[in-house]
């Protein structure tokens, strides 16, 4: 549970990021809601699970990281992830960048992304 004010009106939403497991992989999902009095309503989520493979998310700062594994011999020889970077702006989460980076699971990178 993290408590942070995405949209920049001065009161901090409240967001969920769990991970879900499956037959062939784990993915994440990130939750962020509304608070108004006592009741929360579903502001956005996002699903890191949506394309095949692993799927991660996460934010820093202002920005939420989502990434996917993907590689050239399927589920198992997968060894890079591609991570987008999304920022609130003008009423709507924006996609500001997009990179790859070898998979997180082959080195200690994976606690930035998992544990914290």
């Amino acid at each position: 549970l993290d408590f942070y004010d995405y949209d920049g009106d001065g009161k901090k939403e409240v967001s969920l990021r769990y991970t879900v497991t499956g037959a062939d992989g784990f993915w994440q999902n990130f939750v962020i809601f509304k608070v108004d009095g006592n009741k929360l309503s579903v502001f956005k989520e996002f699903p890191a699970g949506d394309r095949a493979g692993e799927g991660i998310i996460r934010r820093v700062g202002n920005i939420l990281e989502m990434g996917s594994t993907f590689g050239d011999d399927g589920h198992l020889g997968y060894d890079k992830y591609f991570i987008e970077k999304y920022q609130y702006k003008n009423g709507d989460f924006i996609k500001t960048a997009e990179l790859t980076l070898p998979h997180i699971l082959l080195s200690t990178k994976w606690r930035d992304y998992l544990l914290k």
